[in-house]
């Protein structure tokens, strides 16, 4: 741990916050509090960040769009002069909150001790961060369910959905190419295209995508793609963004699509302490019998499962009754959610999930609202597979936080837990939607 991120957790730690002040920060608390969420994204630290003193701030724009340049003559006054424009966005922040509890026996039976406390906030820190980063890529106010996933994301429209009114290419679920991004490189309006801080913004699956188009090379470019190094489509650097989504659906397919399941909760899964009490039955592709899935405690005696583990369950229990071609149905996202792909494609790939008891539900407990699918032929339908694409310079993103983050800390005696609440109120916009373009509909490979 680094000397100054040590300094910003004593710093914001809940002993130097009182109720006098309603656990509000003071300035100096607010400004470690928020370069140490930032510091754990991986794409706030790029964009422009805003600290809001008010919970609706105005940002002016100045547009100077036409040439303010012609030819002059001699004791000729100006026969065009060209006047500034003016708009402006506004940020409107919106109350979050971030909660988390320890028991006393967790504080007494743990290595650290004393600063025990100061670890768990370090990694509720963290997922601040990515929740925070998730709400700025992925917000959208249509979602209405109600597991974690959608009670985050349905708080404000993110600059997904904000970017869907600038400039749009539409790949019709095809695969990426480097035609995708020539595409957008020529779709960039011309006074933006010399723009030294534009990137490439892409989810982890179509960079390893990118990556392997580029490793099938027997050249150096193929051996730097191998080792992921120096990856700049049509010299613009390429930027992973885990929190880009990469289960968008995709609509007018080229190619035939598999079956696919996405859950919606986040690893680690508990389940039942007791052997064969947590089960799941799975049909892929129609084969018979279908295949009955226990989870059990791993190695060490833990019911608490990680996401690895929960795929590889599934996928041997597949492998044992149907083969070597269904090793990988079961996997695992970048941000920890399980999902199910069949091997095959078109109208003959299929999943459909059941419990054989009750009231466990293991697909409820891993987040698949959705039990069955079935694969489409190519030019129909639609499928839960793709992610985007942004070209646009990182800056044009604003995330923002209104000052007055309040930290929560309280002991329980009922539950004899100690209990931390983080009460902040953010915003996201984009400054100037003619400086992105955006790729859709593109399907991982």
């Amino acid at each position: 741990m680094s000397k100054n991120q040590q300094i910003v957790e004593k710093t914001i730690t809940s002993s130097n916050v009182t109720t006098t002040n309603g656990g509000k920060l003071t300035p100096e608390q607010q400004t470690r509090f928020i370069a140490l969420v930032r510091r754990y994204g991986n794409l706030l630290p790029l964009v422009r960040f805003v600290r809001m003193g008010r919970p609706d701030v105005d940002i002016d724009k100045l547009h100077i769009g036409e040439p303010v340049t012609t030819g002059a003559s001699e004791n000729t006054g100006a026969v065009y002069s060209q006047a500034p424009k003016f708009n402006k966005i506004t940020l409107h922040a919106t109350k979050v909150r971030s909660d988390w509890s320890m028991t006393t026996e967790l504080l007494q039976s743990n290595i650290e001790q004393d600063q025990f406390e100061a670890t768990i906030f370090e990694k509720f820190a963290q997922r601040m961060a990515t929740d925070f980063e998730m709400l700025g890529v992925q917000g959208d106010t249509a979602l209405t369910g109600t597991t974690p996933h959608d009670l985050l994301l349905k708080v404000q429209d993110g600059w997904d959905v904000k970017s869907d009114s600038g400039h749009i290419l539409d790949v019709d679920g095809g695969n990426l190419s480097k035609a995708v991004f020539s595409a957008m490189r020529r779709q960039i309006p011309k006074e933006f295209k010399g723009d030294a801080g534009l990137r490439w913004f892409v989810g982890s699956d179509l960079a390893v995508d990118w990556l392997d188009t580029l490793a099938d090379r027997a050249t150096g470019l193929g051996d730097d793609a191998m080792r992921g190094v120096g990856i700049a489509p049509y010299g613009i650097p390429m930027i992973e963004t885990p929190t880009i989504p990469d289960n968008k659906t995709a609509t007018g397919l080229s190619v035939a699509s598999s079956a696919y399941l996405m859950g919606k909760e986040y690893e680690p899964f508990e389940f039942s302490a007791a052997d064969n009490l947590d089960r799941m039955t799975i049909d892929v592709d129609g084969f018979s019998p279908d295949v009955t899935v226990t989870f059990i405690a791993n190695d060490d005696g833990q019911t608490t499962l990680n996401g690895v583990e929960v795929a590889k369950a599934i996928n041997d229990a597949l492998v044992t009754a149907h083969g070597a071609g269904y090793a990988s149905v079961a996997r695992v996202t970048s941000d920890g959610r399980m999902y199910l792909v069949s091997p095959t494609t078109g109208t003959s790939s299929s999943i459909t999930l059941s419990d054989p008891d009750s009231p466990d539900s293991v697909t409820s407990l891993l987040g698949f609202e959705t039990v069955t699918d079935t694969g489409l032929a190519a030019g129909s339908g639609e499928t839960a597979d793709a992610s985007f694409i942004w070209l646009l310079n990182p800056q044009n993103l604003i995330w923002a936080v209104l000052d007055g983050t309040r930290i929560y800390t309280e002991f329980n005696r009922d539950a004899d837990r100690i209990e931390t609440t983080v009460f902040n109120q953010v915003a996201c916009e984009i400054e100037n939607l003619q400086a992105i373009v955006k790729a859709i509909n593109i399907r991982k490979k």
